[in-house]
């Protein structure tokens, strides 16, 4: 209180000019305040990630157009690295058992298995005539597979030791307009969650029933921690509960084209490059 009557009575001895002088200065310094409270940790160059991910350990994995797989500890430390025969992006990415981890190639039209050393154990296609073309793809827990196939705009549960299609649900009327691009699936927590370009973050049971819509424009990846779904979106971070859909927003230092969040670290992914921040 006494700080603020000491700015009035200096107020009233300024100019009009010195007090938006002031203000614009004081504004500027919230900023920053606000800016500086996530603490840069590491910066380190990599090649264009295609894919990211995080598993159960707190490692968390990119992926390049070459198909190279490499994993750093939550404070940028590399661990590991695949690198591939077939060279080819990975289109999918999904390490959370770190048990198994699985890798889509939609030019290919294969995935791959990995160990939690990076071994190669299975290297898949998918043999039916139910499938045709596959845009994403992640693991189901009970070792099958939820595929979007976008030669009928669907979402079907492959079987790759019987190879058949157990669960087929068509989208339908849940996607708006005409144009339509799936960017990323994954099951959480008993749901299976899918994000498409202009609609948002479509929620499936796990039988492939249709439950409800998070509204969001232009997420390509999301993840979670806790009951939260986290993702970007113009230039934040944001963080959703998936019951109560109680939403946080964190403002961004740098516009990233991916984001993870791991313990206290935040980690943004640019064309070229990732940050580690820790997280007040």
């Amino acid at each position: 209180m006494q700080f603020l009557m000491a700015i009035t009575l200096r107020l009233k001895h300024l100019s009009r000019s010195h007090i938006l002088c002031l203000l614009l200065g004081s504004l500027l310094s919230f900023q920053a305040v606000g800016q500086s409270e996530m603490q840069l940790i590491v910066r380190k160059k990599i090649k264009t990630p295609s894919a990211v991910s995080v598993d159960r350990n707190a490692d968390f994995y990119i992926a390049d157009s070459q198909g190279n797989i490499d994993r750093y500890d939550k404070d940028g430390t590399f661990l590991i690295n695949y690198s591939p025969e077939k060279i080819g992006a990975v289109t999918s990415l999904e390490t959370w058992s770190a048990m198994r981890i699985f890798a889509f190639y939609q030019d290919f039209q294969e995935y791959q298995e990995l160990n939690r050393f990076l071994t190669p154990t299975t290297r898949g296609t998918f043999d039916n005539d139910a499938l045709n073309f596959i845009s994403v793809g992640t693991p189901s827990a009970d070792n099958q597979l939820w595929l979007v196939d976008e030669s009928d705009l669907s979402l079907k549960k492959y079987h790759p030791q019987k190879r058949t299609v157990s669960i087929e649900t068509p989208f339908g009327l849940m996607l708006s307009g005409n144009s339509y691009k799936i960017n990323h699936i994954r099951e959480y927590q008993n749901l299976l969650f899918l994000a498409e370009e202009h609609t948002g973050i479509i929620i499936f049971d796990n039988l492939g029933n249709y439950i409800k819509t998070l509204p969001a424009q232009s997420v390509k990846y999301f993840n979670f921690d806790g009951n939260k779904i986290y993702y970007l979106e113009k230039n934040a971070a944001i963080f959703t509960d998936i019951y109560t859909l109680d939403k946080d927003v964190l403002p961004l230092q740098i516009k990233a084209q991916y984001v993870l969040k791991i313990e206290k670290r935040l980690i943004l992914f640019q064309n070229s490059s990732f940050s580690v921040f820790k997280l007040p």
